[in-house]
């Protein structure tokens, strides 16, 4: 739910009327972006496409991990700027959220996870029993 959309007034209007009330700027106050769309695609669509094609790699050990948490703080701070700020209240500069804020761990616990996996054995990806039967 968004705690600013349109008053009575204006939900009451007719098509018309609220283009003309668009067109003259006076709805900007209620814009939203959808965020909720952003997230799934990047947090979702991107984010699963890229592991499932690491996955299917020989691959360090931690990679995985690490990719999954790197995207997900990166995607995650990155949404925050077109989203509402919790309470409508900024911790900094006019931009950085309390969302930022919790995203910023997750990279760093990433980018650990990537450097540990330097030093990981490579992990080879696991065949399905029917594949494995094939091969043979």
């Amino acid at each position: 739910m968004f705690p600013s959309g349109l008053p009575a007034p204006l939900n009451a209007l007719d098509l018309a009327t609220l283009k003309a009330e668009f067109a003259t700027g006076a709805l900007n106050p209620y814009a939203r972006h959808p965020s909720q769309l952003y997230e799934a695609l990047l947090e979702g669509l991107v984010m699963f496409v890229v592991l499932w094609a690491v996955s299917a790699k020989p691959r360090h050990r931690y990679v995985i991990a690490g990719l999954f948490a790197l995207m997900y703080g990166i995607f995650r701070f990155a949404v925050e700027f077109v989203r509402m700020p919790d309470n409508g209240v900024y911790l900094a500069f006019d931009w950085f959220t309390r969302g930022q804020l919790l995203s910023l761990p997750l990279v760093v616990f990433g980018l650990v996870l990537l450097v540990l996996s330097r030093r990981a054995p490579v992990l080879q990806p696991v065949l399905p029993v029917a594949a494995q039967g094939a091969k043979a």
